[in-house]
């Protein structure tokens, strides 16, 4: 959703840049690459934003779309045919109303997103973003969209979900208000979400906004993206969560190999690769817009 409303790129254009180091090789991960070049990053004002893989790499879903600019969002999948990326096509689920931030779920059989489409059939879009979710399989392909309900949406924006294999949803939210925090929402044993709770200050700050959670398949590493955080590399950068029998420790930033003085956010983490991929946007550069880059990086 390219910032969408969890990362307002027309609110950050309101704020001074920090001009440190670009991003470089610390001994982790080597220079980041586009990733998808041409067919998923493409090229012109694009404005692509938060990519899922399925778990065998062969399916990729994101969204397209500048929502600030008063364009729809929308939803495009492509295969992984014979060595390289097939020509983008919307996604089957999607293209009637603005939807953003599609996730697999770890075993690839549930498909998250956020939508504002209405909640029954013929009624009337939604205000704000809604978390749902449908059933996907390469033989019967995608099913109907399911709102997850009142225990993680709410009246204000849910958007970016993450799930663990334990069924714990994490996703970003600013019922608080202006302020973007991460929440997290635990699976019943019927299969509902229970009551959103906001992560502790080891994760959310007081003063900074917090968002894109990417939670492990174990649940037990939680990656983020933060807006101006002191000690950063530029505008957003991406952190990271351990948890210690349970309770996530204070985030540390991931440092200069994935960070820059641009707009980093929107993290997809190929766990079992120890690759991560995630959107860079050189707010600064008018010629520039947000693309899928890829680095090999081991979280230690």
């Amino acid at each position: 959703m390219k910032r969408r409303a969890a990362l307002c790129t027309a609110l950050l254009l309101c704020l001074s840049a920090i001009a440190l180091p670009a991003a470089a090789d610390d001994g982790h991960c080597a220079p980041p690459k586009i990733f998808g070049e041409g067919v998923i990053s493409r090229p012109g004002n694009n404005w692509e934003s938060r990519l899922t893989l399925s778990p065998d790499r062969n399916l990729a879903l994101w969204t397209v779309g500048n929502g600030f600019a008063g364009e729809q969002l929308v939803i495009l999948m492509s295969e992984y045919r014979r060595g390289g990326w097939s020509e983008p096509v919307v996604a089957p689920f999607s293209g009637i109303y603005d939807d953003v931030d599609t996730v697999f779920s770890p075993d690839g059989k549930t498909i998250y997103f956020s939508s504002k489409r209405p909640l029954q059939p013929g009624g009337q879009p939604l205000e704000f973003y809604d978390l749902w979710k449908l059933r996907y399989s390469d033989a019967r392909g995608f099913g109907e969209p399911q709102h997850l309900g009142a225990g993680p949406n709410s009246a204000a924006d849910e958007l970016y979900p993450s799930i663990d294999r334990h069924g714990n949803l994490y996703f970003g939210s600013n019922r608080d208000g202006e302020k973007w925090d991460i929440w997290r929402s635990a699976r019943r044993p019927d299969g509902s979400f229970g009551p959103a709770v906001k992560l502790s200050a080891a994760i959310n700050t007081a003063d900074y906004w917090e968002y894109n959670p990417e939670i492990s398949p174990d649940g037990k590493t939680l990656l983020f993206a933060s807006l101006s955080r002191p000690g950063g590399y530029g505008w957003g950068d991406i952190y990271r969560s351990d948890a210690r029998r349970g309770v996530f420790q204070p985030a540390r930033n991931l440092g200069p190999c994935i960070n820059s003085n641009a707009d980093d956010y929107h993290p997809t983490m190929l766990w079992d690769e120890n690759k991560l991929i995630w959107i860079r946007n050189f707010i600064e550069d008018p010629d520039w817009f947000p693309d899928f880059f890829i680095t090999r990086y081991k979280l230690e």
